[in-house]
C-alpha cells in the first residue's frame, strides 16, 4: 500500500516528539518537494527550505543595550538590528551616543528564538571627528567565550565550526569599555560579524525525514520491480489468450460443455457427511498447517528477552550516543567498560569519550587503541570535573538519544537493543532500566528492581539512576549539566526533564547496567562523595522552586534519602479510616 507523505512525516513527529511544537498540517502541505528525492524531475521549493522557514522566521532580531558600569541595563537605552537566516558573516553595526563615566557595560542579545549562532568578532569603537579609535576587539568564538561575559549561551565546537548554543530567548553576553574621551559627549560604534545557524530540532527532523525518504525511494523502487514484473507477467498471458492455440482450446471447452456439461461442473460434497465428527483419545496430535499456538503475554515477554536484538526492519533504528567521561581509572575497569559497548547486540551506536585532564599518561594511552569512527575520544587540557566533561562529551555526539555510562561500570550485552525496543514500543523521552551492582571480587550481586516512574518516588530519591536513555534535543534544550550540582549532577538533569508532566517516561524492567562497587562510589560508600547528598538536596530545592511548590527539603533518615514538606495553607485535609474491631490497628492509625 501507498505509504502518503503525512503518514511519513507523522513518523518522525512521534519519533521526535514534537507533536506540540511543530504544525503537522503544515508539513504535510510540503508532499511536493518532499517527494522531490524519488520523483526527480518534480520542481518546488527544497525540503531543507520549507523546514527551516518552519522552523524559524526569515530573520533574528538582535539588541545592544549600555549603561554606565554598575547601572542596571534600562529599555529605553538600546539598539536593534535584523539578521537572515542561513546567510554566512553578516555584519551588524550599531551606533549611540555617550557621556557619562569612564566605564561603559554592553549587553548584546543575538536573537529572540533558541538555537545555534556563530559570532565570529566583536569590535567596539570610539568615533571622533577625524579619527576612529578601536576601544575593545574579540576575534574568534574562543576569545569571545573567554572576554566576555556568558549568560544562557554556551560555548563548544561541532563539526570543526566555533558555536554558540543560545539556550533561552533573552541569552546574552556582556562586556566592558573604558576611556576618559567617554566624560565628554561621545560617540561609539559596535560591530559585530556573526549569523544564525540551524537549530537542533531542524537537523533532528532533517535527518529523520532524510531517513524516511531514502526508505521511501528503497520501497518505492522495489514496489517498481514487482509492478514491472507483473505488467510482464500481464503481457505475456494477452499473448497466449490471443494465441492460436488458446483460441482452439476455447473453442474445444465449449463444444465439451455443450455435450457433457455434467463432467465438467464442480463436486458437490455429500451433505449427510458434512457435520460427522471423529473424536481421538490421542492428545499428541499436532495439526498440519495450523503453525504454533498464538503465544500468551508473558511468553511474547520472554521471547523478546531471548532474542533482543532480532528487530523487524520496519521499525526505527535510531543512533545512540554513549557517553562516557573519565577521570583516572583503574585500567582494567575502563577496558571493561568500553569493550561493553563494543559487544553491544544493536550496531547503531557511537561511543564519545572526553578524558578529564587523567594524571596517569597510560589513560589517555589506553583510550587512543580504541579510537575509530564509531569510537571518538576528546582530550582536556584543563579539569571540568564530571558535568564539564559530560557536557564535551554531549557536545561530540549526535545520535537521536544518549546514555550515560560511567567509567568503571559495564552495560549488558543487549542494553541498547532492549532500550531501541522500547523506544519503538512507546516513543518515550526518557527510558530507564533496572541494575545490579558489581562486587569487589567481580561478582554480581544486588540487583535493583525498580518501580515504574513514580514523579513523588523521585523528589524523593534518584532511584532511576542507571541504565538512562534521553533524548538528546531535550538535553540541549535544558542546557546540559550544571556543575553547580557535581556529583548529583544526573539527579539535577532528571528533575529539570521531568519539570513537563507530559513528558513520556518509560522503565524496562530488565538488568541491563551492573554498577561497579568501588572506593570512590557510593554503590561501596554513600558517603563517599560528602558533596553528592548536599548538592542532591539543593538539585530538590531549585525544583521546588522552579515548579512553584510550597515545600522544604528534609532528609529522610538515610543518605541520599528526602522529604518533601509541603506547606498547604487553609488547606482541609479529610482522612477516611475504614476499620472493624481492630481497636490496637485503629489506635496505631491514629496515633501515625
Amino acid at each position: 500500500p501507498e505509504l502518503t507523505i503525512s503518514d511519513a512525516i507523522s513518523r518522525c513527529f512521534k519519533h521526535l516528539g514534537l507533536n506540540e511544537k511543530l504544525d503537522l498540517t503544515f508539513f504535510s502541505e510540503l508532499e511536493e518537494s518532499l517527494q522531490d528525492i524519488v520523483h526527480i524531475d518534480r520542481s518546488g521549493p527544497s525540503t531543507e527550505y520549507a523546514l527551516q522557514q518552519r522552523i524559524y522566521p526569515n530573520k533574528q532580531q538582535a539588541r545592544l543595550y549600555w549603561t554606565e558600569k554598575g547601572s542596571s541595563f534600562e529599555s529605553a537605552r538600546y539598539k536593534t538590528a535584523d539578521l537572515a537566516i542561513g546567510v554566512d558573516r553578516q555584519i551588524i553595526k550599531f551606533c549611540f551616543p555617550h557621556q557619562g563615566t569612564e566605564i561603559l557595560s554592553i549587553r548584546f542579545i543575538p536573537g529572540t528564538t533558541n538555537g545555534y549562532c556563530r559570532l565570529h568578532s566583536i569590535t567596539t569603537s570610539l568615533i571622533e571627528p577625524n579619527n576612529e579609535t578601536v576601544l575593545h576587539e574579540l576575534l574568534g568564538g574562543k576569545d569571545i567565550s573567554q572576554g566576555a561575559q556568558l549568560d544562557g549561551l554556551i560555548y563548544g565546537i561541532e563539526q570543526k565550526e566555533e558555536i554558540f548554543l543560545v539556550n533561552r530567548p533573552e541569552s546574552s553576553l556582556t562586556w566592558e569599555v573604558g576611556d576618559p574621551r567617554f566624560r565628554f559627549a561621545s560617540t561609539l560604534t559596535v560591530a559585530i560579524e556573526m549569523d544564525w545557524v540551524l537549530s537542533s530540532e531542524f537537523r533532528l527532523i532533517r535527518g529523520t525525514l532524510l531517513y524516511e525518504n531514502s526508505r521511501l525511494a528503497r520501497e518505492l523502487a522495489q514496489h517498481k520491480e514487482q509492478i514491472n514484473r507483473l505488467v510482464d507477467f500481464e503481457r505475456d498471458i494477452q499473448l497466449i489468450r490471443q494465441s492460436r492455440v488458446m483460441r482452439t482450446a476455447e473453442r474445444i471447452k465449449g463444444f465439451l460443455l455443450y455435450f457433457f456439461p455434467r463432467r465438467f461442473l464442480p463436486t458437490v460434497p455429500d451433505p449427510s457427511n458434512s457435520d460427522r465428527v471423529t473424536v481421538s483419545n490421542n492428545t499428541n496430535i499436532r495439526l498440519p498447517g495450523l503453525g504454533d499456538p498464538i503465544p500468551t503475554t508473558l511468553e511474547l515477554d520472554t521471547s523478546l528477552a531471548r532474542h533482543p536484538a532480532q528487530m523487524n526492519t520496519q521499525t526505527m533504528q535510531p543512533k545512540i550516543s554513549v557517553i562516557l567521561p573519565v577521570h583516572n581509572p583503574h585500567i582494567p575497569w575502563i577496558h571493561s567498560a568500553i569493550d561493553s559497548v563494543k559487544q553491544q547486540e544493536y550496531g547503531n551506536w557511537e561511543l564519545c569519550i572526553v578524558d578529564d585532564y587523567s594524571e596517569d599518561p597510560k589513560v589517555i594511552q589506553t583510550l587512543r587503541t580504541y579510537e575509530s569512527p564509531e569510537i571518538r575520544i576528546r582530550e582536556l587540557n584543563t579539569p571540568l570535573n564530571i558535568s564539564g566533561a559530560t557536557n564535551e562529551a554531549l557536545r561530540m555526539a549526535s545520535g537521536e538519544y544518549v546514555v550515560f555510562l560511567d567509567h568503571d561500570d559495564v552495560l549488558t550485552s543487549d542494553a541498547l537493543a532492549q532500550v531501541v525496543a522500547a523506544i519503538n514500543n512507546t516513543q518515550a523521552d526518557i527510558l530507564y532500566s533496572d541494575e545490579d551492582l558489581i562486587d569487589l571480587d567481580g561478582s554480581i550481586t544486588t540487583p535493583h528492581f525498580k518501580s515504574d516512574y513514580s514523579p513523588d518516588l523521585l523528589l524523593s530519591h534518584n532511584y532511576i539512576t542507571h541504565l538512562v536513555a534521553i533524548r538528546r534535543i531535550l538535553i540541549d534544550n535544558v542546557g546540559g549539566l550544571r556543575s553547580a550540582y557535581d556529583g548529583a549532577q544526573d539527579y539535577d538533569l532528571l528533575l529539570r526533564l521531568t519539570d513537563d508532566p507530559k513528558r513520556t517516561i518509560h522503565h524496562i524492567p530488565k538488568i541491563l547496567y551492573h554498577w561497579r562497587k568501588s572506593d570512590s562510589s557510593t554503590s561501596l560508600d554513600p558517603m563517599a562523595k560528602p558533596l553528592a547528598e548536599q548538592n542532591a538536596r539543593n538539585a530538590l530545592t531549585d525544583t521546588l522552586r522552579r515548579r512553584n511548590i510550597d515545600g522544604v527539603v528534609k532528609s529522610a533518615g538515610r543518605h541520599h534519602f528526602f522529604s518533601i514538606i509541603r506547606v498547604e495553607r487553609n488547606q482541609k485535609v479529610t482522612i477516611i479510616i475504614p476499620f472493624r474491631d481492630q481497636t490496637d490497628l485503629l489506635r496505631r492509625c491514629i496515633n501515625s
